[in-house]
């Protein structure tokens, strides 16, 4: 289905915990070791589960491209150009191989696979793993085809439509943001001061 750079763990044979418990998603989707939560990505990886777990999501499906870059850092080009993951027990960013290079630059607190056939009906096929009984969505992002194809792909999993989880995220700025606001508005600053250095009277 795909390659990644690092080896993926085969599914867990184990017992499992309780099924709708955070533990149990992580033992059956048994992802890779992640990376350390050191980063402000981690971070609102964190906070997406935290509300995950309130609706009782075992797995979401994140297909907007302002929101997958907001959780991996992954910018991509276009809609479609990637899709991630997340469950309790990780987070996996699909794309292609046009993005091999600068997936594996760009993504933070996530594992990166690179996929032929398009990356969320990857992502999809992948959360079949896990044997999720409710798999998120984003509604907005997915069209009514996409929907229906997303049914074929996961047909045993009780498709739940998600709207604004990631947005509402979005809404506080944390301080790896108010830094890059705070170095755009620098920027810009001492753009503006040196445009004025350089006008004179009467010059056009």
């Amino acid at each position: 289905m795909g390659r990644e750079r690092s080896c993926i763990a085969s599914p867990a044979t184990s017992v499992l915990p309780a099924a709708n418990s955070p533990s149990s998603a992580k033992a059956r989707y048994n992802f890779p070791m992640q990376p350390k939560p050191d980063s402000a990505f981690a971070r609102r990886l964190a906070q997406l589960r935290e509300r995950m777990h309130e609706k009782r999501i075992e797995a979401l499906l994140v297909s907007f491209l302002p929101n997958v870059q907001y959780l991996s850092g992954f910018s991509g080009t276009e809609q479609g150009d990637g899709a991630l993951l997340v469950t309790q027990g990780g987070s996996m960013l699909f794309t292609d191989s046009r993005y091999d290079i600068q997936a594996h630059e760009e993504v933070r607190a996530s594992r990166v696979m690179i996929v032929k056939g398009g990356a969320f009906a990857n992502a999809a096929k992948w959360s079949r793993r896990g044997r999720a009984s409710r798999l998120g969505f984003e509604s907005e992002a997915v069209s009514y085809a996409g929907h229906r194809r997303l049914r074929e792909l996961v047909p045993t999993a009780r498709l739940v439509p998600v709207s604004g989880m990631v947005e509402a995220l979005r809404i506080a700025k944390d301080e790896a943001e108010i830094e890059q606001i705070r170095k755009a508005v620098d920027a810009g600053s001492r753009a503006f001061a040196d445009s004025l250095r350089k006008l004179r009277a009467g010059v056009t």
